[in-house]
C-alpha cells in the first residue's frame, strides 16, 4: 500500500493516507479507519431533490451552526426558493472552482504550465460534477433548512463525495462540512493519481485527457486502479464513463459559467488562515502542511521520494531543517 503525505491537512487528519480500491467513492484510506462501517452516519432532517447544477436527492442537516458556513459562503449556497437560481449558483461556483484548482496547483509546482494548469482545470470542474453535480450547501425548499450534501447510501458527503467509511474525521465533523477544508482534502487524494497517471500504460505521453481519466479512476477507485478506465469490463468502469462525458461535456459552461469572473470567496485566505480577510474561518480548518511542520522533530521528516510532491515552501523548509 502505497503512502502519501497530503499537501492540505485538516487538524485531526495529520497522519499519512494509503490508497485502498475497496469502494466506490474517494477510496484513500484514513488510517483512522480501520475498517469500513456498514451503516452510514445518520442525516438529520434529510430533505429530497434530484440531480441538477446544485441540487441533488439527498441534503442532511449540518453538525455545524448552519450560520457559521452560510456567513463564510454566501454566495455558494444553492436556494432553491430563488428564481434562476441554477445559473447564479453554477457562475459562482465555476469561479470558486477555477480559483481553487490554481491554488493548490501553485502549492504543488515549482513553475505553472499554463496547458497543465488549464487541464488540471477542467478536470477539478469535470471530478466535482461526475462526483455530486457541483452540489454541497442547499437551502432546502422541502422545509427551508440548510442542508449539506449526502451520497453513496449517506456514507459519502459533500462536492467530491468524501466517503465516511475511510475518512470518517474529515466527513462527520465540522471541518469536514467547511467547504474549502473539504475540497482541499479532495484535491490532494485526486492530485496523488495526476502525478502517478504521467507513467501510467494507459496514459498517452502529453494526453491531458487520459491523464485526467486516469487520476478520475484512481480518486473513485482506488491507487491501484488508474488503468480501470480501459476495461469495460470492470463494475465500475461505468463511473470512468461519467467522468469522461462531463470532462468533454463541460455542462457548466451552457449556464453561463466563464473564465473571466472572480470567486467571491478569498481561498488562500481560508487555507492558510489568515486573519486579515473577509471570510476567515475562525475554526482555522485548515493549513499548509509546511506550517503545521515547522516546529516537527527533524525525524518526523519526510524521504526525498516523499518531497516530489511538496509544495515550493514545504520542500525549502524541510531542505533548511
Amino acid at each position: 500500500m502505497n503512502a502519501w503525505k497530503p499537501l492540505l491537512l485538516v487538524t485531526l487528519t495529520l497522519g499519512l493516507l494509503g490508497a485502498l480500491p475497496l469502494t466506490s467513492e474517494g477510496a484513500t484510506r484514513s488510517k483512522a479507519a480501520k475498517r469500513p462501517a456498514k451503516v452510514a452516519s445518520p442525516c438529520l432532517q434529510p430533505s429530497g431533490g434530484t440531480w441538477s447544477f446544485g441540487q441533488a436527492p439527498t441534503g442532511c442537516a449540518p453538525i455545524t451552526n448552519a450560520k457559521t458556513l452560510t456567513d463564510r459562503y454566501p454566495q455558494l449556497v444553492f436556494d432553491e426558493n430563488r428564481a434562476d437560481e441554477k445559473r447564479r449558483y453554477t457562475v459562482e461556483l465555476h469561479a470558486y472552482l477555477r480559483e481553487a484548482a490554481d491554488y493548490y496547483l501553485a502549492e504543488r509546482r515549482r513553475e505553472i504550465d499554463p496547458a497543465e494548469q488549464s487541464a488540471f482545470r477542467k478536470a477539478v470542474m469535470a471530478l466535482a460534477h461526475q462526483e455530486s453535480f457541483w452540489s454541497h450547501y442547499r437551502e432546502s425548499r422541502k422545509d427551508g433548512a440548510f442542508k449539506i450534501m449526502r451520497g453513496d447510501a449517506n456514507f459519502a458527503h459533500g462536492l467530491l463525495q468524501v466517503d465516511e467509511r475511510w475518512h470518517p474525521k474529515m466527513t462527520m465533523n465540522a471541518q469536514g462540512e467547511d467547504l474549502t477544508a473539504h475540497l482541499m482534502y479532495g484535491l490532494d487524494m485526486y492530485f496523488q493519481g495526476w502525478e502517478k497517471a504521467v507513467k501510467a500504460p494507459c496514459v498517452r505521453k502529453g494526453n491531458a485527457e487520459d491523464r485526467a481519466r486516469a487520476a478520475y479512476a484512481s480518486y473513485n477507485g482506488g491507487g491501484q486502479k488508474l488503468c480501470r478506465w480501459t476495461n469495460a469490463k470492470d463494475r465500475w468502469a461505468k463511473n470512468d464513463a461519467g467522468f469522461l462525458a462531463k470532462w468533454r461535456g463541460q455542462n457548466w459552461q451552457f449556464l453561463g459559467a466563464m473564465e473571466a469572473r472572480r470567486s467571491s470567496v478569498d481561498i488562500s485566505c481560508l487555507v492558510e488562515g489568515k486573519r486579515d480577510c473577509t471570510n476567515v474561518i475562525e475554526m482555522k480548518v485548515t493549513k499548509l502542511s509546511h506550517i503545521i511542520q515547522a516546529n516537527a522533530p527533524r525525524a518526523e521528516m519526510g524521504t526525498a521520494k516523499e518531497l516530489a510532491f511538496l509544495s515550493r515552501a514545504q520542500r525549502k523548509q524541510k531542505l533548511v531543517s
